[in-house]
């Protein structure tokens, strides 16, 4: 399970007589330099690209200006991680997803390590598993934005890299407390950033239970070495739990409200309810995720295991790789499609458990591409008589690049349809342009009132993300308040952070400006001595502006709930 001399050699099967010559470019050397190409176009995209900061972006770029230990719906990790790219490099949007790529280029040299080892040091199959990684549309569309999935997957699959080695080693009676340790701190930090990190867990767990002879863990001293580990994974995620002791448990609160459930963060209503059953969420959840990672790279999978499973005898060391690799990725799979019979799986979620399903796309890479082009040799040395040959996995993996390529592009071109008519109306594109005008929009009445009253006006907007973006967008990057929970919706941190609290009787008698909904849900929740419509849409309420007068706070109190 290490590259160079530690590497168990098999027998060759006997399709790696022929090929294992072939793909010679498919190197290490040219994965860093296609992981460095990719990270450098990425970096040049992101200082012109067309997309806004979407919602959650904002809200942790947000959540960076009031650190903490925790917050309601996520860890400290994303806060923690933004705040330390623009303290460096300032609060310009490239420098707020700066984090992302790098995570994504980790993601890429990590699953093609995990592939060159699995495949007793060739470094062809790494290769393959870093294009099929940039060919992955989910993939490639996280590592656009500063959310919390990117640096998450980069914990899930550099967590699954290391344990790998650690079971190496004590297979072969060396000892792997180091690699144990490192494995909780790095598994400890998905946690600050997506709580699924957790669901790799049992995998490695029932890996190492099945298979625990062979990696000598039935001896009492390689487990004694997973004790300091299980401490530091403790304390690495004990920031959430000191946060929500502290605070009266709201992500619990957060998560049970997902599941439309009493007790959580939510009024249960009958839209909301939990409901039972649902038989088709699965079948939707399992299409959905063939439809995102691409029917080509799940071909390949699905090639490569059955290849891996043919030469198991013969090839025993990739074998047990093989399994290890499905190992990691069964129990998130299982876990999302059993919660698709209580509510919709969002097609994000299950997306860790293909982080080592790639490498295992890969491993048959070097083989079924050395075949054809063995296969076309003699094609073309017999003048090309018959039809031109093809090999399962080498149609997979065009067909693949051809997905991945197209899918790349709609993403990175995707903003550019606001420019054509109807544009703006593209599924979607709300949500990534078009804020910068409506911020502008808020700046011009902030400036109205400014004059008129010679006091500068706080600004309230109806949604979270609304909130956010105009804290970013707005040219002094104000403190901007969020009146969703005032209206029915859950809590946010907007609520208890100390200059957008909107109980601050330091905000009784100034204006506002405010944004989205209606006046009549502005006076139902709050007191003001008049409100006046400044920009209109009745066709979208989300966007109606308003002027508001004498601030005398809520007119109830924010719900326990």
């Amino acid at each position: 399970m290490n590259a160079g001399s530690h590497e168990e050699t098999p027998p060759h099967a006997p399709d790696e007589l022929a090929t294992e010559k072939l793909c010679a470019w498919a190197s290490w050397r040219n994965t860093l330099l296609l992981a460095l190409i990719i990270f450098i176009i990425r970096l040049i995209y992101s200082f012109i690209s067309p997309y806004e900061l979407v919602g959650d972006e904002a809200q942790y770029w947000d959540w960076s200006r009031h650190l903490s230990w925790s917050y309601f719906t996520k860890g400290p990790g994303v806060a923690w991680t933004i705040f330390a790219s623009t303290e460096i490099f300032g609060n310009a949007v490239w420098a707020i997803r700066l984090p992302t790529l790098i995570a994504f280029i980790i993601i890429m040299l990590s699953a093609a390590r995990l592939a060159t080892h699995i495949s007793n040091g060739d470094e062809r199959p790494g290769f393959f598993a870093a294009c099929l990684i940039a060919l992955c549309p989910p993939l490639f569309a996280a590592g656009q934005l500063m959310t919390i999935d990117e640096p998450f997957f980069a914990c899930w699959i550099l967590a699954a890299l290391i344990s790998y080695h650690a079971f190496y080693r004590l297979k072969h009676d060396q000892s792997a407390t180091l690699l144990w340790m490192l494995v909780a701190f790095i598994l400890g930090v998905g946690f600050l950033y997506k709580y699924t990190v957790l669901l790799i867990l049992p995998g490695l767990i029932l890996f190492a239970i099945i298979y625990r002879k062979t990696l000598k863990l039935n001896q009492p001293r390689n487990l004694i070495t997973m004790i300091p580990a299980f401490a530091i994974f403790l304390i690495t995620i004990s920031p959430v739990f000191i946060w929500n002791y502290q605070n009266d448990w709201p992500t619990v609160k957060h998560l049970v409200g997902h599941l439309g459930i009493e007790g959580g963060d939510v009024k249960i209503t009958q839209e909301n309810q939990w409901k039972p059953i649902q038989l088709l969420g699965p079948l939707e959840m399992v299409v959905v995720q063939i439809l995102l990672i691409s029917p080509p790279i799940i071909a390949l999978i699905v090639i490569s295991y059955r290849q891996a499973q043919k030469h198991k005898s013969t090839n025993p060391h990739q074998w047990l790789g093989v399994i290890y690799l499905i190992y990691c990725a069964t129990p998130v799979l299982v876990f999302y499609f059993c919660v698709g019979f209580l509510k919709k799986v969002q097609p994000n979620w299950p997306l860790a458990g293909f982080l080592t399903l790639i490498p295992l796309a890969a491993l048959y890479g070097p083989i079924g591409l050395g075949k054809f082009s063995l296969a076309i040799q003699t094609w073309k040395d017999n003048n090309k008589q018959g039809k031109r040959p093809h090999t399962p996995w080498q149609v997979g993996w065009h067909w693949a690049i051809g997905w991945g390529s197209v899918a790349a592009l709609l993403i990175i071109l995707a903003p550019y349809a606001q420019y054509f008519p109807n544009g703006e109306n593209f599924p979607g594109m709300h949500r990534a342009t078009g804020f910068q005008n409506d911020a502008a929009l808020i700046q011009t009445q902030r400036n109205t009132l400014l004059n008129q009253t010679g006091t500068p006006p706080i600004i309230i907007a109806d949604h979270y993300q609304k909130t956010a973006r105009l804290a970013f967008y707005l040219p002094d990057h104000p403190a901007v308040f969020c009146a969703q929970a005032y209206f029915g919706a859950r809590k946010t941190d907007y609520d208890r952070f100390a200059d957008t609290n909107l109980n601050n009787p330091d905000l009784l008698g100034k204006n506002a400006v405010l944004m989205g909904g209606s006046a009549e849900r502005w006076r139902n929740a709050f007191n003001f001595k008049s409100i006046k419509i400044v920009v209109e849409n009745p066709a979208d309420l989300s966007q109606q502006i308003f002027i508001a007068y004498d601030y005398q706070g809520p007119k109830k109190p924010l719900p326990t709930h």
